[in-house]
């Protein structure tokens, strides 16, 4: 219960713009759960656009950006992503617990694009936070030679 009512005492704290923002990208959050990636991107640009235009500097728009970088990367729209990841991951680091969403995508979209060179920092900086043994789980099994033989493994 105490979980619900954190979230209750949260919602009730925002303003109309951040809690349409918080529940736009959760419809985005539930929808790419579900498999329903489009879907899921469609709610998450709302989401961003609200957050760009109404809370330009606050922490809900770079969580924003962050999922949006994590569902443009699902539906393969690689360049957006690291956009969007880009934006978000100053505010990732940041935290008292950095969060490796933004990282994550932006490896993970360099890594689908060819690039390399350009996604080795982040895998590197992923892998620092989570620990190798994460591999498998977050990176396509396709690429794990690909990256074993990057990480030098």
């Amino acid at each position: 219960m105490g979980k619900y009512t954190r979230k209750a005492d949260r919602l009730a704290r925002m303003g109309p713009d951040e809690r349409e923002a918080f529940e736009l990208a959760n419809r985005g959050i539930r929808l790419g759960a579900e498999g329903r990636h489009a879907e899921s991107v469609e709610q998450w640009l709302l989401a961003a656009e609200m957050a760009a235009q109404s809370m330009p500097e606050e922490a809900i728009r770079f969580w924003i950006d962050s999922g949006l970088a994590a569902a443009l990367y699902e539906v393969g729209r690689y360049r957006e992503s690291i956009v969007a990841a880009e934006r978000a991951r100053p505010f990732c680091l940041s935290l008292p617990q950095p969060a490796v969403s933004a990282s994550l995508s932006l490896a993970r979209s360099w890594l689908a694009l060819g690039e390399t060179a350009a996604a080795l920092p982040y895998l590197r900086e992923v892998l620092q936070w989570v620990g190798e043994e994460r591999l498998p789980e977050l990176f396509d099994p396709a690429l794990h030679p690909k990256l074993r033989m990057l990480l030098g493994d």
